[in-house]
């Protein structure tokens, strides 16, 4: 939101509290519907990461103020995504 011209947004609830809220406002979709909503995420992300100017810039600052930046959070997703895509694999 910063590098758009934005405030910083802050987040202070528990990630597990944040994903079970996101897992129950998918519960019943159907597989095409979850394809489609992450289709278009992966859009807001790529138009996102075109819009950054440097990718050294910190981006993520926990609330003890340790920080993350740009390329470590890519890598945090990535790494993440490929766990699930990794978890879907095997239940297939």
């Amino acid at each position: 939101s910063v590098v758009s011209g934005g405030v910083p947004r802050q987040n202070e609830a528990q990630w597990d509290d944040v994903n079970a809220r996101i897992i129950g406002s998918m519960s019943g979709k159907t597989v095409e519907a979850l394809v489609r909503d992450v289709r278009e995420l992966q859009g807001y992300l790529t138009s996102a990461v075109h819009g950054i100017p440097d990718p050294c810039y910190a981006v993520f600052i926990r609330l003890n103020r340790t920080g993350s930046l740009i390329n470590e959070r890519f890598q945090m997703m990535a790494g993440y995504w490929q766990g699930h895509v990794e978890e879907l694999k095997r239940s297939i």
